[in-house]
């Protein structure tokens, strides 16, 4: 028997042990570490010789791999926008200097902020990568640092117009609309707002008018005049209502819309200081000319007037007010204007072997040839998790798990003392044995 190759394979379970504390150490220390990733000490046995025909002497253990563990972590709401969390596979893909190294990172941690110039960044500064969108909102282009543009957008004039609505097929012809008398000479009123080039809002009316009776061999007819108040034309007269468009609308004897043809004899209006000549396009529905039901949108049946929708595509200028981040990583930006337009979307990166990637610290990993390329795309697409917004992930450690292992670990590091002390104890009755 060696008393020194005992004394060897103790100090062998010492150093495996006194690893396995210290990676839970690690894992303690970072219990509250966004993002953070628990790692685990693996050990193996380590084979001192072989006895031939006898069998084997163990050497004691030593460390075989230090492995980290990618299960979720648990996804808690955040009240600021800019945070982020990924339920499921995958990675932020992160752009910068870290520790004077200028790299690609990849992180799990989503605590970003949004810089002086716009960049969404990370706490140290590195760029939160995706793809921008254009001045449309149509996400494009190549991978780059994601900037939250732009703070403000121009007014749009108002160019299409939709009304669904029901007009009553009871009600009487009424006499021919007209502007010095619009309340007595329509049947109905609705109202819309409309924007010129400028982002003035404009109040204006649309007059609805049965000109026939139900009866009649031919479709039943209303007209459609759009006013504003003569005040907001260049060369009007304030208080006289001035027509900026009008059209007819007729129906068959099952209330469906038959055709809307509008009057292109109307000109466009020169609203003041604006752009001149507004062109508005009104929809009112599916009519069966154009090949529809003619029951999608507006109708004439025998229940009371009913506006069931206006919209218009006009909007004044505006400033970003909030943001807010979709399962698919598009941030969307809120105007003071009541507008919503996509910004950007944040990119995902996968890899095949997680093992592989190797910890740098700041939350960080780096690729490496064992982890192989990262596979960057949308998120909830090719196995990548979705991304939840105004939220975090917290740390996927268990502190009651960890204290079991380092119960453990510390257990085996004392049994591992104890070997060797046993060993010293043999070792001096050795000794004493010459005396």
């Amino acid at each position: 028997m060696s008393l020194g190759s005992t004394m060897v394979t103790g100090l062998s379970g010492l150093r495996s042990n006194g690893t396995a504390i210290n990676v839970i150490g690690d894992n303690i220390a970072n219990v509250n570490t966004v993002g953070y990733r628990k790692s685990r000490a693996m050990f193996e046995d380590f084979l001192s010789r072989s006895l031939l025909g006898v069998g084997e002497v163990g050497g004691g253990s030593r460390l075989a791999s230090i492995d980290k563990i990618f299960m979720q972590g648990a996804i808690v709401a955040s009240e600021r926008s800019t945070d982020m969390a990924i339920s499921g596979r995958g990675f932020f893909l992160v752009s910068g200097n870290h520790n004077g190294v200028e790299n690609d990172y990849y992180t799990r941690a989503g605590n970003f902020n949004i810089d002086k110039d716009g960049f969404v960044v990370t706490g140290g500064g590195l760029n939160v990568q995706g793809w921008d969108a254009d001045i449309n909102g149509n996400i494009q282009g190549a991978l780059t640092n994601i900037r939250i543009e732009p703070q403000s957008i121009s007014p749009n004039a108002t160019n299409a117009i939709t009304v669904n609505v029901n007009l009553d097929s009871n009600e009487p012809v009424n006499a021919a609309f007209s502007l010095a008398d619009p309340l007595n000479t329509s049947s109905h009123q609705a109202s819309v707002t409309i924007f010129d080039s400028l982002g003035n809002a404009h109040d204006a009316t649309i007059y609805f008018n049965k000109t026939n009776d139900p009866g009649a061999p031919t479709p039943t007819q209303w007209t459609y005049s759009v006013v504003v108040d003569g005040d907001e034309i260049a060369g009007g007269v304030p208080g006289a209502a001035t027509l900026i468009s009008e059209g007819t609308l007729d129906f068959n004897q099952q209330g469906q819309l038959v055709t809307h043809t509008p009057n292109a004899a109307v000109l466009a209006p020169n609203f003041n200081g604006a752009e001149p000549g507004q062109v508005f396009s009104f929809n009112f529905g599916d009519d069966i000319t154009s090949g529809g039901t003619g029951l999608q949108g507006t109708t004439q049946f025998a229940s009371p007037f009913e506006l069931t929708a206006v919209t218009q595509d006009g909007f004044a200028s505006g400033n970003l007010a909030e943001i807010v981040v979709g399962e698919d990583g598009i941030i969307t930006g809120l105007y003071s204007n009541g507008v919503t337009q996509d910004i950007a979307q944040v990119a995902l990166a996968d890899f095949r072997d997680l093992q592989g990637l190797k910890r740098v610290g700041g939350n960080f990993f780096i690729e490496t040839p064992d982890s192989g390329e990262p596979l960057v795309g949308f998120a909830g697409l090719g196995g990548r998790g979705a991304i939840q917004g105004n939220s975090l992930e917290q740390s996927n450690v268990d502190l009651s798990e960890e204290f079991i292992n380092l119960i453990t670990a510390q257990r085996g590091f004392q049994a591992s003392g104890r070997t060797i002390t046993t060993a010293d104890e043999l070792t001096q009755e050795t000794l004493a044995l010459k005396r």
